[in-house]
């Protein structure tokens, strides 16, 4: 048992920048919202609600995954590209 949340917490923490990972964040968020729709699949007032606030599930999802990418490319490009690093000179 103790193995599950040690691999739970390597996918998780990102121990290079000491901060929660964007892709699991992400992840939790995409099992929130399967989870909600077959809530919603077996309860009528689930549903209504649920159809309620697509929009708003949608720009939440959206945002999320869109943060964590330009994040990710920021990232990406700042490690590439150090101060000091002359090997694109």
């Amino acid at each position: 048992m103790l193995n599950i949340w040690i691999k739970l917490k390597k996918m998780a923490w990102d121990e290079t920048d000491n901060s929660v990972r964007g892709g699991f964040v992400n992840l939790v968020i995409t099992i929130n919202l399967m989870a909600m729709i077959w809530l919603g699949v077996l309860n009528d007032v689930i549903s209504i609600r649920l159809q309620r606030m697509t929009a708003l599930m949608s720009v939440l999802f959206g945002a999320s995954f869109g943060v964590w990418k330009v994040a990710k490319t920021v990232k990406d490009y700042i490690t590439r590209h150090r101060p000091g690093d002359h090997e694109h000179d």
